[in-house]
């Protein structure tokens, strides 16, 4: 079996995708994230959902442009965290300098020149030094931390270090899922192909490894009654001819405490027509074999398709 890697392919239309989905999604999110700030802000929780927020977004210019690069799908959302960051810090300045208008009649030219006196810049930059010496309030249950100078900086950092890092890793993640470069499309989705008791589990990965897709196959039930924890087989089809290969993967799953299924998966790889033959033949039989022994008399058999 051989171990899936993305191409590294980048089509012109994937870049189109990336660099509209990093200006427009965020702008919006950042946009959003102002407008809230403006009534109540959650420290840790607000920059975590925007990056979840861009990441989705990210994640799904992959899918439509069909980018199997990561590192150049991380640099774009990298490029999206900052601009999702400069976007909220950005509405955040002109919504504070309206306030700071209505409240004390200063002109534009006078926030200015007050900026500048107080910090030696001015605009945003010197609105942003502003803050920064002012404080960034951290409340922590009763209590509240002022966060001033290098400390609030440093604490804007860690909130962009958060959106990129959560954006970055979805895009990332979502361009090493399996792509047909043959039919130039995604994989189906995955399918159950059966399950394999436990004790069976380190047999079946080294039959696999070793490529003998009949006596692996063999062990695999499709009915997949194996109580948990067992091992779960998955196969996905290319969507175009049936002689592109497949990417077979196995999952070992487990109960935690609270009786809930988890699984890990440990073997993913591409496997030819032949050899996916080879399998579904094996775990036809093993089918067979199965109704078999559980009904004798009846005579009639399931084939697998």
């Amino acid at each position: 079996m051989r171990p899936y890697t993305p191409s590294n392919k980048v089509p012109n239309s994937g870049f189109t995708w990336l660099t509209v989905t990093a200006l427009v999604g965020g702008v919006a999110i950042g946009g959003v994230a102002s407008f809230a700030g403006q009534f109540f802000y959650l420290i840790i929780l607000f920059p975590v959902l925007m990056g979840a927020g861009g990441g989705f977004l990210q994640s799904y210019a992959v899918n439509q442009g069909k980018v199997r690069n990561p590192l150049i799908a991380g640099t774009f959302a990298i490029l999206m965290g900052v601009i999702v960051c400069g976007t909220m810090h950005g509405g955040n300045y002109l919504s504070g300098k309206e306030k700071f208008k209505q409240s004390s009649n200063f002109t534009e030219e006078e926030i200015d020149n007050l900026l500048l006196s107080e910090t030696g810049s001015k605009g945003f930059l010197g609105y942003q030094k502003f803050l920064a010496q002012q404080g960034v309030g951290i409340t922590r249950g009763s209590s509240k931390v002022e966060l001033k100078n290098e400390w609030a900086w440093g604490y804007w950092a860690i909130e962009l270090a958060i959106i990129s890092g959560i954006t970055a890793f979805m895009a990332f993640a979502a361009t090493k899922e399996p792509f047909c470069e043959n039919s130039d499309e995604w994989y189906l989705p995955k399918e159950t192909v059966g399950g394999i008791p436990k004790e069976e589990s380190e047999n079946f990965l080294g039959l696999i490894k070793n490529e003998n897709f009949v006596k692996a196959g063999a062990l695999i039930d499709p009915q997949n009654l194996s109580p948990i924890p067992n091992m779960v087989v998955h196969l996905q089809r290319s969507p175009g001819d049936r002689m592109n290969d497949y990417i077979l993967s196995a999952s070992k799953t487990s109960l935690d405490n609270k009786g809930n299924v988890s699984a890990k998966e440990v073997i993913q790889g591409m496997i030819s027509p032949s050899q996916h033959a080879q399998l579904e033949q094996a775990v036809k039989v093993n089918l067979q074999q199965n109704e078999a022994i559980s009904d004798p008399e009846s005579g009639t058999s399931n084939s697998l398709s």
